[in-house]
């Protein structure tokens, strides 16, 4: 398991060997299909604090999914947090996951704590990003 935990904007600390680096350039519009991963498929449990509700956080995620072409969810938690799962090809999902320390202009993210857990097969993984609750 591979956790990662940042502080507010600040440096990251990691439980387990560096296994993100960010490219921060957005894919083509041909490497964005979510269908279209090969074997190396990733999935994360994401957990974004600060202030990440009632500022449009989960939509701008999911436009910023299906963007970057990986799959999943988002939902607000009681707590005033925001949960998520990314799936997808490692490059696309640290994206995904870099992404998420700037989220909407009007949100102030605080910590983003990723979890690596196992990817669902094809038969169970969804075909897109959806917003939940």
């Amino acid at each position: 398991m591979d956790r990662i935990r940042r502080g507010y904007r600040g440096a990251a600390s990691r439980e387990t060997a560096p296994a993100e680096q960010t490219d921060c350039t957005e894919p083509s519009a041909e490497q964005t299909d979510p269908q279209t991963y090969g074997d190396g498929v990733v999935r994360k449990h994401i957990v974004v604090t600060g202030l990440v509700q009632g500022v449009g956080f989960r939509y701008e995620t999911l436009r910023r999914a299906r963007r970057i072409g990986v799959v999943g969810w988002v939902r607000n938690c009681m707590d005033g947090s925001v949960e998520l799962e990314v799936q997808g090809e490692p490059l696309r999902v640290a994206s995904m996951i870099e992404w998420l320390w700037q989220g909407p202009e009007w949100s102030r993210v605080d910590d983003v704590t990723v979890e690596s857990i196992p990817p669902l097969g094809r038969l169970e993984a969804e075909s897109t990003f959806i917003v939940t609750r």
